[in-house]
């Protein structure tokens, strides 16, 4: 797989209609308190998706997938459900919290809470140039060096993607996942919430 290259084969098309099937019935409700939860679960079952359609550099392969959330964790045990007793490419996936940029390094994909806001810089700049994937959900997660962000859209979840940290990072990226999110810059300032 290429970070911008499509994908080939009949396999990359079963994979391509698994991926939007998966992400085009994940809807959201107005938001109430409980449907935020719903808002998180459905934010975990893109993490997995993250990861079953992005590829690591080999040096990683053997060990376990971590997903790891920095800063206040939106998820309750919404994320860890979602993973648990699966695996990618024979590797487990295993939820971890993490307090500082050092442990962050050996996440695969690093989701940073809103909380995280402040700190921005100070845990992204460390990260460019690492094989992780870092997520957000908050205004100017991308223009801050993360990879992928995730906003709201008429109540629906959507995710952006900022190509160029994805490239630094290293991580090769399907070309159904890239399809699938708003390239940054490419939505109106008015459109995120």
């Amino acid at each position: 797989m290429a970070i911008l290259g499509r994908g080939t084969g009949g396999r990359g098309l079963v994979a391509r209609v698994q991926l939007c099937a998966i992400l085009s019935t994940l809807t959201l409700a107005p938001m109430l308190t409980a449907e935020a939860t719903m808002e998180y679960r459905v934010k975990a079952a893109f993490l997995y998706n993250f990861a079953r359609f992005a590829e690591w550099p080999q040096s990683r392969n053997a060990a376990p997938l971590v997903i790891g959330v920095l800063g206040a964790d939106p998820f309750g045990g919404a994320l860890a459900n979602t993973v648990h007793g699966k695996t990618i490419g024979g590797r487990q996936i295993v939820v971890r919290r993490v307090g500082s940029v050092e442990a962050a390094s050996g996440c695969a994909i690093l989701f940073v809470s809103s909380s995280e806001r402040n700190r921005w810089p100070e845990i992204l700049t460390p990260l460019r140039h690492t094989a992780v994937l870092t997520v957000g959900d908050a205004p100017g997660f991308l223009a801050a060096g993360g990879v992928m962000n995730f906003y709201l859209e008429n109540n629906r979840v959507r995710f952006e993607l900022n190509p160029a940290a994805a490239r630094r990072s290293g991580l090769k990226l399907s070309a159904q996942l890239i399809r699938l999110a708003q390239v940054e810059g490419q939505r109106r300032a008015g459109e995120r919430q």
